[in-house]
């Protein structure tokens, strides 16, 4: 459901009016599949939609759609630029990871995401350890 929240929100962003087709395939699913899940989010109260209509989030809703995708964008942040993983990877697992951690993990990644970016190597002493660590990693791998 927090995926279908998430889709609608940033097409929200985008200037684009959220269709059940729009829906269907950015995420790759069927309309049927859109239609059932509107329905759902429409009985928690986070969504408004009419048979054939726009859909439209609920002040609920685009709070929830928010720290959805807060927690998306910090998480692939976190991957991409402090773990360094490929930026497709990182754009996955955030997607994956973003629907499990509490609120208070994500805070204290954001905290630990800014103290590294903040330090005063930029967050390169750490990224030289990361980058050793894999080198040995892969030393050992090919032994």
């Amino acid at each position: 459901m927090e995926d279908y929240l998430e889709t609608i929100y940033l097409q929200d962003l985008e200037g684009q009016t959220a269709k059940v087709k729009n829906i269907a395939d950015v995420m790759g699913v069927s309309k049927p599949s859109v239609t059932e899940a509107l329905s759902v989010l429409q009985d928690r109260g986070l969504v408004l939609h009419q048979k054939y209509g726009d859909i439209e989030l609920t002040e609920k809703g685009r709070h929830t759609a928010e720290e959805i995708y807060y927690r998306h964008k910090l998480l692939r942040s976190f991957f991409s630029e402090i773990l360094m993983l490929d930026e497709e990877v990182a754009e996955d697992d955030a997607c994956k990871v973003e629907h499990l951690i509490s609120n208070e993990t994500a805070q204290r990644v954001e905290t630990l995401l800014n103290f590294i970016r903040q330090s005063t190597s930029n967050g390169s002493d750490f990224k030289g350890f990361l980058n050793a660590f894999h080198a040995e990693l892969d030393k050992d791998s090919n032994s």
